[in-house]
């Protein structure tokens, strides 16, 4: 005891440990419940709830001088981008939103500490891969929810109309782009389950085979969704994940191969080729319209490059993208094209509008600051839980180059702590020794 107050931990104890873990998934599963968190008044409420959750959780576990010495680097970085989404608040003048600069920076601030404490939680042994468990667990039971609610109205959304998007599945979110995002999220981190449980051997109990059953229905349950919300991004990149997660997994491979792995596999392929005969009809369509949607996107991408050049230091402010697109109008086609648009949809571009260059650069910086760390991590284990946190990640990353994916708060949280707790946990193992007292389960 004594040793662990010298250390600057608080008295280990188990359910501060369970709460922990499970704080950071539920809040993430509270904004998507809540629209994705996607509006001026949601997003602000979101992002403070962030920010105290980021205390509770530094206060549950209290981590010593191994992990702040260890983050320093990432934190600095982290720190100078929340440096600077704080200058328009001090100095008003630098953007023409300069009423939308203190919401801005509350949003960042939160995303920053949900980021900081995902780090902390990974960084203990073992609770980077429960916190992905909770993270399944609630992944499936949101898109049951949305499910539900699709039922009640198909036009809406707890009563919000979901306007262009029409009869497309969106879950508990507006946009369909966006909830099949985080279906094929969800989607991954279940097969990944799928792949840690085939490692355990044969199910010897009730309870184990109902794990494995749970969890395979999650990814066909998943597939599902991300096929009756028409996003080609998020079916595609699932699709992908997918495959290149069973390629790489000798033991999911041997275990195919065998008699009843045969069985499995031949109908699992069964069911979701049913499952994409009775819900492909929308993803069809949609894939139809690629080539012409896809001069469109590039007409997107180039306007809003243009308006990006323009301001390239401080930008339009950080959540000033709305009412930078209705004064930039200044034609009959400009205002036909771009009235309804409310994303640049790439990140790239959507960081420079709305920080400049400089704020693109660190917060670029900074995240593959941390996923190198995070990589270190990768490879001292081949633990298909956190391979499978990589590939959600890794699709968040690539569907946010052509789609709203990060204009979205709820996903940009979820991004947030996928990448918080891969990073967490490559900064221990990239430690000489473990000095954390903590969890001594599997990582």
């Amino acid at each position: 005891m004594t040793k662990m107050m010298s250390q600057g931990a608080l008295p280990w104890s188990s359910t501060r440990v369970r709460a922990a873990v499970a704080l950071l998934p539920l809040l993430t599963f509270a904004e998507l419940l809540a629209l994705g968190a996607n509006g001026p008044v949601l997003a602000v409420l979101a992002a403070m709830a962030e920010i105290a959750a980021a205390l509770l959780v530094l206060l549950l576990l209290w981590p010593g001088a191994t992990f702040w010495r260890a983050a320093a680097p990432g934190l600095i970085a982290l720190g100078l981008v929340v440096l600077w989404g704080l200058v328009p608040v001090l100095a008003p003048d630098v953007t023409p939103t300069p009423d939308l600069a203190l919401p801005g920076f509350v949003r960042l601030a939160g995303g920053a500490a949900m980021l900081m404490a995902a780090g902390i939680v990974g960084h203990r042994r073992g609770l980077a891969r429960r916190a992905v468990d909770w993270l399944v667990l609630l992944g499936i039971l949101q898109m049951l929810i949305g499910l539900m609610a699709r039922q009640i109205d198909p036009s809406s959304v707890f009563g919000y109309d979901k306007s262009i998007t029409g009869l497309r599945f969106s879950g508990t979110m507006i946009n369909a782009n966006a909830s099949g995002c985080v279906a094929a999220v969800t989607t991954v981190l279940a097969f990944g389950r799928v792949q840690a449980l085939l490692r355990d051997g044969p199910a010897r109990s009730l309870k184990a085979a109902l794990a494995r059953i749970g969890c395979v229905l999650g990814v066909l349950l998943g597939l599902g969704v991300i096929t009756i919300s028409g996003s080609r991004a998020g079916l595609t990149l699932a699709l992908v994940a997918l495959a290149v997660m069973v390629l790489r997994d000798t033991v999911v491979r041997r275990a195919l191969g065998r008699g009843r792995g045969l069985a499995f596999l031949f109908g699992t392929a069964a069911l979701a080729i049913l499952l994409g005969s009775l819900l492909g009809a929308t993803a069809i369509h949609r894939f139809v319209t690629l080539g012409d949607d896809s001069f469109d996107r590039i007409a997107i991408w180039r306007h809003y490059a243009a308006l990006a050049r323009a301001a390239p230091t401080f930008g339009y402010g950080l959540i000033g993208f709305e009412e930078m697109n209705r004064a930039t109008l200044h034609s009959a086609a400009e205002a036909f094209s771009f009235w309804y648009i409310n994303s640049a949809h790439n990140s790239l571009i959507e960081m420079v509008l709305e920080g400049g260059w400089p704020y693109a650069v660190l917060l670029s910086g900074t995240v593959l600051l941390m996923f190198v760390v995070a990589l270190r991590g990768l490879k001292r284990q081949d633990d298909p839980v956190v391979r499978a946190a990589f590939v959600g990640l890794a699709i968040i990353g690539a569907a946010s180059t052509v789609d709203i994916t990060l204009d979205v708060p709820a996903i940009v949280t979820l991004g947030a702590v996928l990448l918080g707790l891969l990073w967490g946990r490559g900064l221990r193992a990239s430690a000489r020794r473990d000095q954390e007292p903590g969890w001594r389960g599997r990582d």
